[in-house]
C-alpha cells in the first residue's frame, strides 16, 4: 500500500471545482456534497487549504456567540476579535502591521479579506473607528498574535507502513519490563511511576494487550495473560457494590506525580477508559466477567447522571461529593456507552448516551470552552485559559460516526476539527524569536523550546503547549473520519502527513513510540499515549485500504 506523499489518491484535476465546493460548504450554500470523484495533486491540496483558512472558526458575536479565542496566541484560520463598538462610528479600519488593511462594518469582523496576504509570523492588529468621512474617532482595539504556517504538502514519507508501525509499537509495549511484570504479578511494577494513574494507564495497557493478542497469534497467550492480570487488579481495587460510585476504579494511586494527595478523588471520564479495556478483553477471551464489569461501570454512570445529561469533572471517590465547579466533557463516556448499545445491544444505556451528547451540543459546542481535563493539570481554571483539542476532536468523530448524521451535525463536526487544527496543529516550525513563548524560567519552558520541534506535529493544551504523540493521534483519527464522511482529499492528506511523522519518530529497532516529539530532549513513556498512537495508525491503515479498493 502506498504511503508516499505524491502517491494515489492525490491525483491531478478538478481544483477549481474543489475550491468552489469548500467555499459553498462553509458559507452554508451547500450542505450535502458528493466528493468521491475529486482527486487533487499537491498544488490543488495547498490551494484548497489556503481557501479554507480564510473561513473563521466559530467567530464571536457580541451578546450572541462567545469569543473563545481571547487567550489564543496563534491562528491558522482567519480570526475575529472581541473589540467593542464605538459610539458614532460609521465603519472600522483594520490595519495589520504586515501592511494589509480593509474596512469593515463591525469591529469584530473576521480578517477574511486580508488573511491570505498576511505572511507567516507575528502580527500587530489595530482596529480604528471611523466617522462618515473616514476620520479616526478612536482605536476600537488592538491584538498581537502569530499567523501560523498553513498546510503545505508535500511532507515527509512514511518510514514503514502504518500497520507495521503499530505492530512494532505493540511489540515494544509487550517487552517493556513493567509490562512483563504483569505476567507473574497481580500488582503493578513500582518502577514504572505512571501506574499512579491506574484508570488511564493500566486501562490502556489492557486495551493494548487485548489488541496485540488479536493481531499477533504468536504472542496471544502472553498478551492476554498480562491483560487479564491488569484488568483483575483494576477490578480488585474498584469501589464495592454498595458504594456511591459502585465498581469504579481509582483515578489515582500512590504518591508519584500528580497522584500525591489525590488518591481519594476520581475524574469522571476515567472509568470509561477502563471499561473499554474490559470490553476489549471480553472480545478477545469470551470471558463474561469482563463484559459484566464494563456494564457495572456503565450502570454507575447511568445512576450518577444529572437531569441535564452532565456529570461533575472531579469528585470524592467514596462519597461522590464534587470538588470542582467544572462539568465533565463526556466524550469518552459517550463513546463507551454507544459501544455498549451498538455492539452489544445494551439499549438501556441509549438514553444516558443521548443525554450526554445533548449536553455537549448545548454547552461546549455553544461556548467552545474546550477546557483541558487532564488528571495531572489543575481544574477550575478560568474559561478559555487552557483550551485543548482532545474532546473537541473526539466529539467530531462521534458526530461523524452517527448513522443518523445530518447536514447540521456534519457541519458542526467539521468546524470542531477546524478549531483543533487552528489552535493545535503545527504544519511548519514557528520562529522561536517571535512566537510568544512564556517568560524565561516558566514551568516547562525547556519543553516549549521551538528549536526542538519537528513539524508537522500537534500540541496538547495551552498549559502544555508542546508536541505530543497522542495529540497527533487524535487528529489522525479526526481527519480520517472526516475523509470517510465527506470524501474530501484534504482531510486524508492531513491525516497521512501526521501519520507519516509518527513512523519517523518511532525507534525502528525497538518499536518505541515517544510521547513528546522534541528533538534532543528526554522523554517519559506514557503507555496510554502509545496505545492511542497504535489505534490511530491501524484506523488510518484501514481507511486507506478501503480507499485503495474503491
Amino acid at each position: 500500500m502506498p504511503y508516499r506523499r505524491n502517491a494515489s489518491p492525490f491525483k491531478t484535476g478538478l481544483a477549481p471545482r474543489f475550491l468552489a465546493l469548500i467555499l459553498a460548504f462553509h458559507s452554508g450554500v451547500a450542505t450535502a456534497v458528493e466528493w468521491a470523484d475529486v482527486r487533487l495533486d499537491n498544488r490543488d491540496l495547498n490551494a484548497a487549504a489556503q481557501a479554507d483558512y480564510r473561513i473563521p472558526v466559530r467567530p464571536g458575536i457580541p451578546g450572541k456567540t462567545p469569543y473563545w479565542n481571547r487567550h489564543s496566541r496563534r491562528f491558522l484560520y482567519a480570526p475575529a476579535f472581541d473589540f467593542p463598538a464605538v459610539a458614532a462610528a460609521a465603519k472600522y479600519r483594520f490595519r495589520a502591521s504586515t501592511g494589509q488593511t480593509f474596512t469593515g462594518e463591525q469591529p469584530y469582523d473576521p480578517l477574511t479579506t486580508i488573511w491570505a496576504d498576511i505572511p507567516v509570523g507575528p502580527v500587530e492588529l489595530v482596529v480604528e473607528a471611523l466617522d462618515e468621512d473616514g476620520n479616526v474617532l478612536s482605536v476600537a482595539g488592538t491584538r498581537r498574535f502569530y499567523r501560523a504556517a498553513p498546510f503545505t504538502t508535500p511532507y515527509r514519507d512514511a518510514v514503514v507502513g502504518y500497520r507495521e508501525c503499530a505492530l512494532k509499537g505493540l511489540r515494544f509495549l509487550l517487552t517493556e519490563p513493567h509490562v512483563q511484570h504483569w505476567k507473574s504479578s497481580s500488582e503493578p511494577d513500582p518502577n514504572y511511576s505512571l501506574y499512579c494513574y491506574p484508570s488511564k494507564v493500566i486501562g490502556a495497557l489492557v486495551q493494548a494487550m487485548a489488541l496485540y493478542g488479536k493481531l499477533a497469534p504468536e504472542h496471544r497467550d502472553d498478551a492476554l495473560a498480562i491483560a487479564k492480570n491488569a484488568a483483575d487488579y483494576l477490578m480488585r481495587y474498584s469501589q464495592p457494590a454498595d458504594a456511591v460510585l459502585a465498581h469504579w476504579p481509582p483515578t489515582y494511586s500512590g504518591e508519584k506525580h500528580a497522584a500525591r494527595g489525590q488518591n481519594h478523588l476520581v475524574m469522571w471520564q476515567e472509568p470509561s477508559n477502563v471499561a473499554e479495556g474490559y470490553l476489549d478483553l471480553f472480545d478477545a477471551t469470551g470471558e463474561r466477567v469482563y463484559f459484566e464489569a464494563a456494564v457495572r461501570i456503565a450502570s454507575t454512570y447511568e445512576r450518577s447522571q444529572a437531569e441535564d445529561g452532565s456529570w461533575p469533572l472531579k469528585a470524592d471517590l467514596a462519597t461522590g461529593k464534587t470538588v470542582s465547579e467544572q462539568r465533565c466533557i463526556p466524550t469518552y463516556v459517550t463513546v463507551f456507552l454507544d459501544r455498549l448499545v451498538a455492539q452489544y445491544g445494551e439499549t438501556r444505556f441509549a438514553p444516558c448516551r443521548d443525554a450526554a451528547l445533548g449536553w455537549m451540543l448545548q454547552n461546549p459546542v455553544r461556548t467552545y470552552n474546550w477546557t483541558g481535563q487532564f488528571e495531572d493539570v489543575g481544574v477550575n481554571v478560568d474559561a478559555y485559559t487552557n483550551l485543548q483539542r482532545g474532546d473537541a476532536a473526539t466529539l467530531a468523530i462521534i458526530l461523524l460516526s452517527k448513522s443518523s448524521r445530518t447536514d447540521a451535525t456534519l457541519k458542526t463536526a467539521l468546524e470542531l476539527i477546524r478549531f483543533c487544527e487552528d489552535q493545535f496543529v503545527v504544519w511548519d516550525k514557528p520562529n522561536p524569536d517571535n512566537w510568544g513563548r512564556p517568560a524565561k524560567g516558566a514551568p516547562q519552558d525547556w519543553a516549549r523550546d521551538l528549536r526542538t520541534w519537528s513539524p508537522p506535529c500537534v500540541l496538547e493544551q495551552y498549559k502544555y503547549y508542546v508536541p505530543v504523540d497522542a495529540s497527533a493521534a487524535s487528529m489522525i483519527l479526526a481527519y480520517a473520519k472526516a475523509y470517510e464522511a465527506t470524501g474530501e482529499q484534504l482531510y486524508l492528506a492531513k491525516a497521512t502527513a501526521l501519520a507519516n511523522m509518527m513512523t519517523i519518530w518511532q525507534d525502528m529497532q525497538s518499536g518505541y513510540l515517544p510521547t513528546r516529539w522534541l528533538v534532543g530532549r528526554g522523554d517519559i513513556n506514557w503507555l496510554n499515549c502509545a496505545t492511542y498512537d497504535i489505534q490511530a495508525l491501524l484506523t488510518l491503515d484501514s481507511v486507506l485500504s478501503k480507499t485503495t479498493e474503491r
